[in-house]
């Protein structure tokens, strides 16, 4: 091998090995999330920091299941946190429900395979429509503009002095 060679690959060794690789944007399509069934998708910004929303996944088998209770007009059921949050109208106008159906709308929420620690349950006027409201979006592909705001205030009006 020449000198000519040697000072040649030696040249190039030293620029290509010694260099670090420039940084490298994601491509169009690379880091996209999906989170839940088709909760909500958000591109990765990998120099802007942003605050991560929380998620509601709607239980659609558990809303179906409640509806069939005796005494619950229409239901809205999600997951949020390890809990289910099951919102009703019932038949009575008043909104009262009792303690038997309570009782009802929780074994029909565990009996449909909802995978909740704790099942909370109201019939709240108002948060149930804000709950479909928020179902909704969710299955649009869309997260809730101020969801994080928002969601933890409608579960103190809710269910007062139980906490999130």
């Amino acid at each position: 091998m020449s000198a000519v060679s040697c000072c040649f690959l030696l040249g190039a060794l030293a620029v290509t090995a010694c260099s670090s690789p420039a940084p490298r944007r994601p491509a169009e399509g690379e880091g996209v999330q999906a989170y839940g069934a088709g909760m909500k998708f958000s591109r990765m910004q990998a120099d802007l920091p942003t605050e991560r929303e929380e998620q509601i996944v709607p239980a659609d088998e558990a809303a179906a299941a409640v509806e069939a209770v005796p005494g619950v007009n229409e239901a809205c059921v999600v997951l949020h946190r390890r809990q289910a949050i099951a919102a009703v109208a019932l038949d009575e106008p008043a909104g009262e429900m009792s303690g038997q159906v309570r009782e009802r709308i929780e074994q029909a929420v565990r009996l449909s395979g909802t995978p909740a620690e704790r099942i909370r349950i109201t019939a709240h006027p108002g948060f149930l429509k804000r709950l479909q409201a928020y179902t909704e979006t969710v299955r649009g592909g869309r997260s809730v503009p101020g969801f994080n705001r928002e969601f933890p205030e409608l579960l103190r009006e809710a269910f007062p002095g139980e906490g999130d």
